[in-house]
């Protein structure tokens, strides 16, 4: 037991040491490290990240600079850079500073200098991280890589229902019917005197909305006027909720299948008011239904319609991009991705 720790969250610091006192090991207090890793710190927190900033320096030492060919400095940049802190940047979302502390290692490893050097960098970054096929050399992006390492926790907790992790994620956040609203936060934190007279505190709003009243399992009727006041404020946000009798699940409510490829944008093919009015097919109505003021083309559809451009911003700012105005598919495709 001498070479095991004990670690207590949110359990006071002499409770913890008489435990591991009793037990014969040590007591381990945050951050620590796991597998090479810092577990436990403020990784919002741009010093949390010196770590990985020091493992990565450290790799690509001065004598590898000098020795390698620039094939070879790309090769180890490729193998470093994209397998060192990928722990820590599939699970937080990276610091701006540890992600220019990183990239202006990146730069000057590759252009063969010192970070200190003042040296001119014959090879713009920006085409190092360009694809192959575009010219570059097709290093991945920090930025991309951080973002896309995230999102995959999306899709998976979009296609994975049944998993641990998702079933926790939903327990802690909600989407199974637990008495949350999503606009203004969690009910029991906006209806306190309420969810103080509820005897069930897991109850759910399906299981409100079965009874004929919304007291039927309250220890007591609302009485004075704080909790009357609450009460008929919750009672007007759920008279006009209607839940389905099914399980949940995601619907495209647009219009038609929601089926369609990148392939059938960048071509055009979508059969969409504008293409059928130009087969000869009456139509009565070719605007866009969702603004009413463009011709609902695959381009507006897409690109230029209000709704479209407000997702695509909404996007942006979540994944902290600098926006454009795109109008087509081929403007969408030679859109770099910057950092705002």
């Amino acid at each position: 037991m001498c070479k095991s720790k004990i670690l207590g969250i949110h359990v006071n610091n002499d409770y913890i040491s008489c435990a591991a006192k009793d037990l014969g090991c040590q007591v381990l207090k945050l951050p620590f490290s796991y597998l090479g890793s810092m577990v436990g710190g403020r990784m919002h927190r741009l010093h949390s990240w010196d770590d990985a900033v020091d493992r990565v320096r450290n790799r690509l030492s001065k004598w590898k600079m000098k020795m390698l060919s620039s094939g070879g400095r790309l090769t180890l940049v490729k193998s470093v850079l994209g397998s060192m802190p990928i722990f820590h940047m599939s699970l937080f979302k990276v610091p701006a500073g540890f992600l220019h502390k990183l990239e202006s290692i990146r730069k000057h490893f590759f252009n063969g200098h010192e970070v200190s050097s003042m040296k001119i960098s014959w090879v713009n970054l920006n085409k190092v991280v360009t694809p192959k096929e575009k010219g570059g050399l097709g290093v991945s992006s920090l930025y991309a890589l951080n973002r896309g390492l995230l999102f995959k926790w999306v899709w998976r907790f979009l296609t994975q229902w049944s998993s641990l992790w998702a079933r926790v994620i939903k327990a802690i956040h909600g989407m199974d019917g637990s008495i949350r609203d999503i606009r203004s936060g969690i009910l029991k934190d906006r209806f306190l005197r309420i969810y103080a007279l509820e005897n069930c505190k897991s109850v759910t709003v399906g299981d409100k909305l079965a009874h004929p009243t919304l007291s039927h399992s309250f220890r007591r009727l609302p009485r004075g006027g704080i909790e009357n006041a609450q009460f008929a404020e919750f009672s007007v946000l759920l008279q006009h909720v209607v839940l389905a009798q099914g399980s949940d699940r995601w619907t495209w409510t647009a219009n038609g299948s929601g089926q369609f490829s990148v392939a059938s944008v960048m071509t055009g093919s979508l059969a969409t008011r504008f293409d059928i009015s130009r087969r000869g097919i009456v139509i009565d109505y070719i605007l866009c239904g969702n603004c009413d003021i463009g011709v609902k083309t695959t381009s507006h559809l897409f690109f230029t319609c209000d709704m479209a451009t407000s997702v695509r911003r909404l996007i942006n700012r979540w994944w902290e991009v600098s926006d454009m105005e795109i109008d087509s598919y081929a403007t969408w495709k030679g859109w770099d991705i910057i950092p705002s």
